[in-house]
């Protein structure tokens, strides 16, 4: 919920703990990584992208990668987009065939 609603802070704050799962996936298969690229917000992106485990190649139960996320969310950021283009396979396809191209 924190990455969702842009409290970057408040990300530092639980993954400073060290307890929690970063690659929890909600009932979409979505993770906290997913909501922080859907909503634009590259201060809580670059937080858990910097944490020790976060796995950016996880695809939510549609078959989407991050970077189809952030190809498809509201607020795109280049540095992100950029960033996931280094880190993801742009032929991945979701289940209905699509890429991110």
């Amino acid at each position: 919920m924190a990455a969702i609603k842009g409290y970057a802070e408040i990300v530092q704050e639980l993954l400073a703990h060290g307890d929690i799962d970063v690659n929890f996936q909600d009932e979409e298969g979505e993770t906290v990584l997913f909501a922080a690229v859907r909503e634009g917000n590259e201060v809580a992106f670059w937080k858990l992208t910097a944490y020790s485990g976060i796995n950016p190649h996880l695809r939510n139960k549609k078959g989407e990668t991050l970077l189809m996320t952030a190809i498809l969310a509201k607020q795109q950021s280049a540095e992100i987009l950029q960033w996931l283009l280094d880190q993801c396979d742009v032929n991945l396809q979701d289940n209905e065939g699509e890429t991110a191209l």
